[in-house]
């Protein structure tokens, strides 16, 4: 990671307008890489779910790469206050391809000086991914005249799973449970 950081951060001082990079499975990052990424337009697809899958005490990240290495994994808050764009995702076919557990996994890292707030686990799925994909100026926000299409959900509690309460599509609702 700090090799990567290390040409990012080289091809940055060199032209500032080039850089336009994702770092795809930003999995461990030091504290080095994270001063080599400060301040750099960089953006990073992370999989939230990997950390509930395999991190936490005695999980596959602890086994494999000892307590130091699993305090780096998904660093997400740290990542997020050097200036990476975050932006989440499932890695499907590894992980389940859900938004709403994408979400839930990023405000309950095992790592808890790393976790999201909900507002910032969402932005991960709508504001950032459009960031990322440069779509910004019609999606990812609730803006009048921006593309629309969106899940109503029951918000997690602890230990309960999310519901989906309705359905917006371009702009149309298509269904709301408990609507007559």
């Amino acid at each position: 990671m700090e090799q990567i950081a290390g040409v990012l951060r080289r091809v940055y001082d060199e032209d500032p307008k080039a850089l336009h990079h994702q770092i795809i499975h930003c999995e461990m990052v030091s504290d080095r890489s994270l001063e080599l990424l400060e301040g750099l337009p960089a953006a990073a697809p992370v999989q939230p779910a990997f950390d509930a899958l395999w991190g936490g005490e005695g999980g596959l990240y602890e086994k494999h790469l000892g307590k130091e290495g699993r305090a780096l994994c998904n660093r997400y808050a740290s990542l997020a206050r050097a200036g990476v764009l975050l932006t989440g995702g499932s890695d499907w076919y590894i992980t389940p391809l859900d938004p709403l557990g994408g979400i839930r996994a990023a405000t309950r890292l095992s790592n808890p000086a790393e976790r999201l707030s909900p507002f910032e686990a969402i932005r991960l799925y709508t504001v950032n991914a459009a960031k990322l994909t440069a779509s910004d100026d019609r999606q990812g926000y609730l803006r009048e005249g921006y593309e629309c299409d969106l899940s109503i959900v029951s918000g997690p509690g602890e230990g309960e799973k999310s519901a989906v309460k309705g359905l917006v599509k371009e702009g149309k609702l298509l269904f709301l449970r408990g609507r007559t």
